[in-house]
C-alpha cells in the first residue's frame, strides 16, 4: 500500500513505545526504549488483506486503551490511557481511510507525574480551544484559494459548533458561566494563503485535541472516554501537524 509509507512504520513505532510504557515498573519515570527484537522473515499478504488486519488492530487497540481509561482513576493514571485512546483513534481514523498525513514523530515529551486540572478548568480550556480553532478557520477562510480547503474548513466551523455548544452545556451544568469567545485568539501564522491555513488549522486543531485528552484524564467511566475520543489527532495530522507519541502531557 503506497498510503502506508511513511505513516504505519512511524504509527508502529509509536504503539510499540506506547506498550513498553505500560510494561514499566513506573509509568510516569520516563520511556525507556526497549531493546531491538529481531523477528524472522514474514511473508505478507496482499493489501486489501493487510489493510483488514491493520483495521483490525487498530480497533482493538482503541478498546483496550477505552477499558483502561474506564477502569483508571483521574489524574496521571487516565491522563496514560486518555492519551494512548486519542492516539489509537487516530490509527484507526486513518486505517480506516488512508490518506497523505503528517508521520507520527516521538515529540518533545514522555509521561511524567504532572498536575492534571480539575473538571472545570479543563472544561475552560477546551471550550477556550475550540473558540481559537473557530476563530483560525473563520480568519483563514476569506484568503484560501483552494476551494478543497475552502470547502473542508466550512465543514469543520459546522462540526465546531456542536462541540463547542456541548462544552458549554457542561460548564453550566457544573453551575459555572461559560467564558464568551474573545474578539481575537493569536495565531501562528497571519493568514493570508493555503499554507498559512494549513498550518494555522493544523496547530489549533492539535491545541483542542491535547485539551479534550485533558478533559478526558479529569474525567472517570465512560465520560472520560467520550471526552478522548473527541480529541481529532487524524484531522491535525492530515492538516500537516504530526501526532505525537504522548499528546496531552506538553
Amino acid at each position: 500500500m503506497p498510503a502506508c509509507d511513511p505513516w504505519c512504520a512511524a504509527a508502529g513505532a509509536m504503539h510499540a513505545a506506547h506498550a513498553q510504557v505500560l510494561t514499566q515498573p513506573d509509568p510516569w519515570g520516563g520511556f525507556v526504549p526497549a531493546t531491538p527484537e529481531t523477528s524472522p522473515d514474514k511473508v505478507f499478504p496482499d493489501a486489501a488483506t493487510a489493510l483488514k488486519q491493520l483495521q483490525d488492530a487498530a480497533a482493538a487497540a482503541l478498546a483496550a486503551d477505552e477499558a483502561g481509561l474506564v477502569a483508571s482513576s483521574p489524574g496521571n493514571e487516565a491522563l496514560l490511557w486518555s492519551s494512548l485512546v486519542a492516539t489509537a483513534k487516530a490509527s484507526l481514523d486513518w486505517a480506516t481511510n488512508p490518506l497523505v498525513a503528517a508521520a507520527p514523530v516521538a515529540g518533545p515529551v514522555v509521561p511524567s507525574r504532572v498536575t492534571v486540572p480539575a473538571t472545570a478548568d479543563a472544561l475552560a480550556s477546551a471550550l477556550a480551544a475550540v473558540n481559537a480553532l473557530g476563530y483560525g478557520l473563520a480568519a483563514s477562510l476569506g484568503d484560501a484559494t483552494d476551494p478543497q480547503l475552502r470547502a473542508d474548513m466550512s465543514a469543520r466551523i459546522s462540526a465546531a459548533n456542536p462541540q463547542r455548544t456541548a462544552l458549554e452545556a457542561e460548564i453550566r451544568d457544573a453551575g459555572a458561566a461559560p467564558v464568551p469567545p474573545s474578539l481575537s485568539y493569536p495565531l501562528p501564522q497571519t493568514p493570508g494563503t493555503d499554507d498559512a491555513a494549513r498550518a494555522n488549522w493544523a496547530q489549533l486543531e492539535s491545541n483542542l485535541a491535547d485539551a479534550y485528552i485533558r478533559l478526558g484524564a479529569a474525567k472517570t467511566g465512560d465520560a472520560a472516554v467520550a471526552s478522548a475520543c473527541q480529541a481529532n489527532l487524524a484531522a491535525a495530522a492530515a492538516a500537516g501537524q504530526p501526532i505525537t507519541w504522548w499528546p496531552g502531557w506538553g
